[in-house]
């Protein structure tokens, strides 16, 4: 029975849909929405559509993309192309808001400086600025992130180097005692071959006629 459950559990994780088999959530608004700068969807890694960084940014677009709120997040992925516009990038998000907010109809009798207050509904509003401000905070801990990863490359590459400089100074220690080793081998070469050369001269001189020759064998 344990192992029936197993391979059931296998067969229905190993059939399990991937990200890249899905639709991007965006591809069917492409069309509608591509005048207000919506990009194509394009090749590279799919991510699911209803992941906790991605969901929490496609619910911001709500407002915008109405299309959205029908469009179940379980059954859809977010292709490269908007998962970097839609859920890294919050510049697009700004674009809109900013878009909307000039879009607004002026009422009578407001002026420029309180126009954003007397034509904006407070409730509105202040969804905005939240949503707005819990973008800005994904925005830095992204960043952060991305910086305390960079920071650990340096130290990373840093340690490297500082065990290559130790590498060479080990090298070149060892090669100017094999320098010292040579020289001594050489003098002691030199030495050898200026005292063979004393024997030589003195043998050759010791018979170097035939009468010293003639005595040393008798």
């Amino acid at each position: 029975m344990l192992l029936l459950t197993k391979a059931i559990i296998f067969l229905v994780s190993d059939h399990k849909e991937k990200a890249a088999d899905r639709r991007c959530i965006f591809a069917s608004l492409i069309n509608t929405y591509t005048a207000v700068g919506l990009s194509p969807c394009g090749e590279g890694k799919w991510r699911n559509a209803n992941g906790q960084l991605a969901a929490k940014r496609i619910r911001l677009f709500y407002e915008y993309f109405p299309d959205l709120v029908n469009l179940n997040l379980d059954s859809y992925s977010i292709c490269s192309i908007h998962y970097n516009q839609i859920v890294i990038n919050n510049q697009f998000y700004e674009h809109l808001v900013g878009s909307t907010q000039e879009n607004q109809p002026s009422r009578p009798g407001t002026n420029e400086g309180n126009l954003s207050i007397n034509t904006t509904d407070p409730i509105v509003n202040l969804d905005r600025i939240k949503q707005f401000v819990d973008s800005a905070r994904l925005e830095n801990q992204q960043k952060s992130e991305l910086i305390m990863e960079l920071n650990g490359r340096i130290e990373r590459m840093q340690q490297h180097i500082d065990d290559q400089e130790n590498e060479i100074e080990e090298l070149i220690s060892k090669l100017r005692r094999a320098y010292d080793n040579m020289a001594e081998i050489q003098d002691l070469c030199d030495e050898k071959i200026k005292h063979n050369g004393a024997l030589v001269e003195q043998w050759n001189s010791r018979f170097s006629d035939r009468q010293k020759r003639i005595n040393s064998v008798i």
